[in-house]
């Protein structure tokens, strides 16, 4: 240890005052109190020639050294200084109590002397050295050199503390701002006491909150032993400290709660504490008090305005994370509203989306530059696009194809004036019937009235025409119904005559007479016109059917006999395969008879080629008879299948038809249960197929 200190610490010529000086002085340039604790242990051993040693540095009222540093200490020292019950410690403990130096070595071997570090009631610590008793001489001289070890020491223990407390500070601070942060306003309050507690060394901490329901209310906050929370409520008016520090906004210091006439047990003590001490600090933020954070009982000394500082620091902290924290759930709750708000005008829009895209009509928005705005799907799709394709672009353009505005159309009026407009239009898209449209404008009204939009609305209205139209050969029907009543029996009564006379030449002419077929086809003739006439009155009421078990194939043989003249005068070619063994049906005889002779006659005029050939079969499948009649001419076209059962729609040319036969034939069938079904390609021909239930 020589030479450690050569410009301090000498030799022994040097006096005890001038060896405290240097240590003084040596002290000084250190600001840790660990350095500090070694540098003083290493000076004291060097002067008073003894190899070991140890410092205690230790205040007198404190049961644990704060810091323990040592030299060179044998094993047995070593050991003595893991037990606090070894002697070591008891002497450490005796020497810090009595003040008093000890170099009996009643108390440990090789015991050089047990110096106090200062003086008994601010003494710092103990100093133990090892080996050779020290003289009286010696243990003045060592004790002139407490003094400045003793500044140090408790130097050094300021700083550490102020250290300690503002490292607490920082981690309560980042604390509190991240509790904030989570709204948790439990976890946020318990952060505060838990901090102030442990910064400020006091028995309890509380809050003090306003009651933001009831403000002539307080609330009283602590943590129990089990971190519970321990709920007081009290009138914010009236007599104690804590009332007044709210009702001032300023700090309170009472270290004698019991001399000050502003203490009132009631509201400033807690549960299960007997109260000595108090500070207490507003909570502050923006100038608004939201309660008081209070400190109870220091745990060593006095409350020191170094501690005024510290907690005002922890309030302002404290006030601020909880604003923070009100404000953050005040946003979360408006952020929930407007969330909720989002998915009600989401739901909103996607239902008025829906509606908008599931229109039958086309519908579309342009502005003042005719640019379309928004098109739903019927409009989109009629031009083979989607409606994200064409928004931004000119209606006329996208829609028309047309470099400029339609010539015809009204919405320059809308936009114009604000009138809703009408106007009807007829369009061909390539096929032999246009289609008709009713096209109506709207104005779309922005913030000052004005007219910044227009919606038009697009209706086909060639369904609605063409029922029109279907009404209007309603009326025909009924007026053809009523011709037909009032002519049937003029009619009838020449074909009664007709056929009777038939069945009288019937029975006159010899059976092998060769007449004897003409009469027959005379008879049926006869038959065929009056079931003509009975057909015109089935458009105007209702007919009852003659139902019998009914020989299908009979029906159609009877049918083809009527059309023979037909085939032969035509060149037509037949090929009939009509099935064996079928089974008789509950059918009307005539109106089936009716029927084959309406689709053979379709098939005779459909002929264009040579030769023409109609294919006829019957045949059972399943439990219904399938009967099918087949030709090789011009076919139908396929925009025309669905409308061919229409009354007075016929794909004849003009004066080859009336547009009832099969109108006629398709009421009959469905009469009888059964449905009829049509094939046809062009240049092909085309094939009905009828099939009738056998029950």
């Amino acid at each position: 240890m020589d030479g450690l200190f050569p410009s301090k610490i000498t030799g022994e010529t040097q006096s005890a005052w001038q060896i405290g000086e240097a240590l003084s002085e040596l002290l000084n340039e250190t600001a840790d109190l660990e350095n500090a604790c070694r540098v003083a242990l290493l000076s004291l051993l060097e002067a008073s020639k003894r190899p070991a040693g140890v410092l205690f540095a230790i205040t007198s009222g404190e049961d644990i050294p704060a810091l323990i540093v040592q030299r060179d200490l044998p094993e047995t020292w070593l050991t003595a200084l893991e037990d606090v019950q070894s002697q070591l410690f008891r002497l450490m403990q005796s020497v810090l109590q009595s003040g008093e130096a000890v170099s009996s070595d009643d108390w440990l071997d090789d015991l050089a002397v047990a110096l106090p570090v200062g003086k008994a009631d601010g003494c710092q610590g103990v100093l133990v050295i090892q080996g050779l008793a020290c003289t009286s001489e010696e243990v003045g001289r060592l004790s002139h050199m407490m003094p400045p070890i003793a500044r140090a020491i408790q130097i050094g223990r300021l700083v550490r503390s102020i250290q300690e407390r503002a490292k607490d500070l920082a981690t309560l601070q980042t604390q509190l701002t991240h509790t904030g942060f989570t709204t948790d306003f439990e976890g946020l309050q318990a952060q505060m006491i838990r901090g102030a507690s442990r910064i400020l060394d006091v028995e309890r901490s509380a809050l003090v909150l306003l009651d933001e329901a009831h403000d002539e209310w307080i609330i009283h906050k602590s943590l129990g032993p089990d971190s519970e929370w321990v709920f007081k409520v009290s009138p914010r008016q009236g007599k104690g400290l804590v009332k007044e520090c709210l009702r001032n906004g300023e700090v309170l210091c009472v270290n004698d709660v019991e001399t000050d006439p502003r203490f009132d047990p009631s509201s400033d003590t807690q549960s299960g504490l007997s109260v000595r001490s108090m500070l207490c600090a507003p909570l502050m933020a923006n100038g608004q008090v939201l309660g008081a954070i209070q400190v109870l009982n220091k745990r060593r000394g006095t409350f020191t305005g170094y501690d005024q500082d510290l907690l005002c620091m922890i309030a302002s902290l404290a006030a601020n994370a909880m604003r923070g924290s009100r404000v953050i759930q005040q946003l979360k709750v408006a952020n929930a509203d407007l969330e909720a708000s989002r998915w009600e005008l989401l739901g909103s829009r996607n239902t008025l989306r829906a509606i908008f895209d599931n229109l039958p009509a086309s519908l579309y928005i342009i502005d003042q530059q005719y640019k379309l705005i928004v098109v739903n799907k019927g409009r989109a799709q009629r031009c083979g696009q989607s409606p994200q394709s064409l928004v931004g672009q000119f209606c006329h353009m996208a829609l028309f194809n047309r470099p400029e505005p339609c010539a015809e159309c009204r919405v320059f009026e809308t936009l114009n004036t604000g009138q809703n407009t009408l106007r009807n239009e007829r369009r061909w898209s390539g096929g032999d019937d246009p289609t008709e449209w009713e096209i109506s404008s709207y104005p779309i009204l922005g913030e000052n009235e004005q007219i910044v939009q227009a919606i038009l609305f697009e209706q086909d209205m060639t369904e609605k025409r063409h029922l029109e139209a279907i009404l209007t050969q309603s009326e025909k029907l009924a007026a053809v119904g009523q011709l037909a009543a009032g002519v049937a029996h003029e009619i009838n009564n020449p074909l009664t005559a007709i056929i009777a006379n038939a069945q009288i030449l019937h029975r006159e002419l010899p059976p092998d007479s060769d007449l004897q077929e003409s009469v027959e086809l005379i008879s049926r003739a006869g038959a065929r016109a009056a079931q003509v006439v009975r057909n015109l009155l089935d458009f105007a009421r209702k007919e009852d059917y003659s139902l019998a078990l009914t020989d299908l194939n009979e029906t159609m043989e009877r049918a083809l006999q009527l059309v023979q003249h037909e085939l032969l005068s035509r060149s037509v070619r037949l090929e009939s395969d009509l099935g064996s063994n079928l089974p008789s049906i509950l059918a009307s005889q005539d109106h089936l008879q009716s029927v084959w002779l309406n689709l053979l006659l379709n098939a005779i005029d459909a002929l264009d080629k040579t030769p023409g050939v109609i294919k006829i079969s019957t045949c059972r499948v399943d439990d219904a008879i399938q009967v099918s009649i087949a030709d090789n001419g011009k076919g139908i076209p396929a925009e025309r299948l669905t409308r061919i059962f229409e009354p007075f729609y016929t794909t004849k040319a003009p004066g080859r038809g009336t547009g009832l036969g099969l109108s006629v034939s398709h009421r009959i069938v469905k009469q009888h249960g059964g449905h009829i079904r049509v094939d046809s390609q062009l240049g092909a021909g085309s094939t009905f197929t009828v099939i009738l239930p056998m029950t």
